[in-house]
């Protein structure tokens, strides 16, 4: 086969080039960041309860504590008041003898929202609460399905006319799909000043604040020529938005590896993760809080998507894929760029060996064609890829969940989405250490299983204790971003050459659609503040330990057909003799046979003082 490392090492393969091409993770991941995370900050629910008219003349604290019974928790209920008659006397007050005994009943004219620690959202200006607050959790399982079709589509388009066109596509998709979100309409519900009342009892950001009510009144116009509903609406442009989810920086985290030498590639794949992701996570809220206006943080966050557009400018296309189309002037052009920036010196033949190695990189492209269904037509490989399957989507589902969960910590989520976003850096970097001493089962199952157990142990802690519940659930979310970079190497390595590329793509798919699952475990809090705690925390543990049924892939040569998968010896199970490496040979798949002693048998290295006894019974 041909190595295409060979010709990085003459162009070199990791020097000036390759460390300036590594900024452009820099805009790559803040546009990551924004198309996974935005609808947190957009789509988030503030603290409510029934507004009650009659009573808008007293402070928040009182009209709350007279007409908002208490729930369960001993917290404020949200979607029910007393039904009482709260009339103003003649001389414009309230007359009541307030008691817990009153009789309740569902809100009858509209929310008021707290917005002194945060702003209006989507959810505040739609009324997307109480019977309807399922609609945003459904809107980020919309995105999910267009994640997983976008997968599809673009891995396509990828394959047939190249990395940098399916980069750019995903990237105008999501950005424009971004951008529409800024302009939803409200909700006919929300027509009239009536029926909302925003509380605004400290100044920060109330001009912001108050801007929401007078907007009202602009998209309402809008409203009646638009010929679908402002919810409906909403669901299109989040599966838009997933449409370029997983292309938007898959495609340049290709296109870059893959101009970067195997030693440098661990070091190349990982140390941008673990600094421009974590300057994303930390960044993304505050841009929030700076705009404190959910439609101007929509198209905030569009920037650096957009920027992508820009990426042929500064991306390459993938020589590899230019060798096997045949484009050969392309690639060679790109090459000697590469070389020409690192200061080294091609040969006088290299245009020639280029183009013969193309040729030959197209043949065996052609010759070792695969499909999907490959992948299950062997027993050991067949097993691989089921477990694979599972645990993807396991690990995709809790990482998602921990990720979305962080509004129902019950601290700022301003802050504790910053500081959860922190602990990116050192997860992207501890398997760099991890993988190679511990092997890969134990650096992805154990950190799954723990961050499981961090979940379950939040179980046990009342609700009150936001702050422990809080630093729990961030060593939670170390855990599994640890489980998760782990999981990248660890699933690569399980797959054949021929199948690798093929096979890591449906596993995504497949996590792709397990997605849209957890932003509907995190609404499950609405029904029970502890049950997403406990789905998160069980799955977890659960993956942790089926992590441990595959093979070990570490010191181990990559397997390059499925025969080699096939062909892998399967590790004999520990005899209860502790000399089972003198009385049995592992050579091969098959159960090792005892070994017969004979009397005198001698063994130099034990001495005759402890000749073994032959195992069995």
């Amino acid at each position: 086969m041909i190595n295409f490392d060979e010709i990085l090492e003459e162009v070199g393969g990791f020097g000036q080039y390759q460390k300036c091409l590594s900024l452009t993770f820099l805009p790559v991941m803040f546009a990551y960041t924004s198309i996974y995370c935005g609808q947190i900050f957009f789509a988030h629910t503030p603290e409510h309860w029934c507004h009650v008219p009659e009573l808008d003349y007293l402070p928040q604290d009182i009209r709350r504590s007279v007409a908002i019974p208490l729930d369960e928790n001993g917290r404020w209920s949200r979607c029910t008041m007393y039904d009482i008659n709260f009339e103003r006397d003649a001389h414009g007050q309230v007359e009541y003898n307030f008691s817990q005994h009153w009789p309740m009943v569902s809100c009858k004219n509209g929310w008021e929202y707290d917005l002194n620690a945060t702003f209006a959202s989507i959810v505040s200006e739609m009324n997307w609460v109480c019977n309807d607050s399922w609609r945003p959790a459904v809107g980020q399982a919309s995105f999910f399905v267009g994640a997983t079709l976008g997968s599809i589509i673009l891995g396509a388009v990828a394959d047939k006319w190249g990395r940098i066109p399916s980069l750019v596509a995903a990237n105008t998709i999501s950005a424009a799909a971004g951008i529409g979100t800024a302009f939803i309409p409200t909700e006919n519900s929300m027509s009239s000043e009536e029926d909302i009342s925003f509380s605004l009892n400290s100044s920060l950001h109330s001009d912001k604040a108050s801007l929401a009510l007078n907007r009202q009144n602009f998209t309402m116009q809008a409203l009646n020529n638009l010929p679908i509903s402002p919810f409906s609406l909403f669901l299109l442009l989040r599966f838009m938005t997933g449409l370029g989810y997983d292309a938007c920086y898959m495609m340049a985290y290709i296109c870059i590896l893959e101009y970067v030498d195997t030693k440098r590639r661990a070091i190349m794949a990982n140390l941008p993760f673990a600094v421009f992701l974590t300057m994303a996570l930390v960044a993304l809220p505050w841009v929030a809080y700076a705009a404190w206006d959910w439609r101007i943080f929509s198209i905030l966050i569009c920037i650096p998507i957009a920027s992508i557009i820009l990426a042929p400018l500064v991306v390459p296309e993938s020589s590899r894929w230019l060798l096997s189309k045949g484009m050969h002037r392309q690639a060679e052009k790109i090459l000697k760029k590469v070389a020409t920036v690192n200061g080294k010196e091609l040969r006088e033949n290299f245009d020639e060996e280029l183009q013969e190695k193309g040729k030959r990189l197209a043949e065996e492209a052609e010759m070792y064609s695969a499909s999907t269904k490959d992948l299950f037509q062997t027993p050991k490989l067949r097993k691989r890829v089921l477990l694979m399957l599972i645990l993807w989507v396991l690990l995709t589902v809790v990482y998602d969940g921990h990720v979305r969960n962080v509004e129902n910590l019950g601290t700022n989520l301003f802050l504790t989405f910053s500081v959860t976003g922190i602990v990116e850096a050192p997860a992207c970097m501890l398997p760099a250490y991890t993988l190679n001493r511990y092997g890969r089962k134990p650096s992805f199952g154990i950190p799954l299983a723990l961050s499981g157990i961090s979940y379950l142990i939040i179980v046990a802690i009342p609700r009150s204790s936001a702050v422990a519940i809080t630093t729990i659930a961030v060593l939670g979310r170390l855990c599994v971003v640890v489980a998760l970079n782990s999981c990248l190497q660890f699933f690569v390595e399980l797959l054949p050459t021929r199948l690798r590329g093929q096979g890591t793509s449906f596993v995504h798919v497949a996590g792709h659609m397990a997605s849209l699952l957890s932003p509907l475990i995190v609404y499950l809090a609405d029904m029970h503040y502890y049950l997403p705690f406990l789905i998160l925390g069980l799955l977890g543990v659960l993956g942790g330990g089926l992590a441990f049924l595959l093979p070990e892939t570490a010191n181990q040569p990559l397997p390059e057909t499925i025969e080699d998968i096939e062909n892998c010896p399967t590790p004999a199970k520990k005899a209860r003799s502790k000399f089972l490496g003198v009385i049995f040979r592992s050579t091969s798949s098959q159960p090792a046979l005892p070994v017969t002693l004979d009397e005198g048998d001698h063994f130099p290295l034990l001495g005759p003082s402890k000749k073994p006894k032959p195992y069995g019974p």
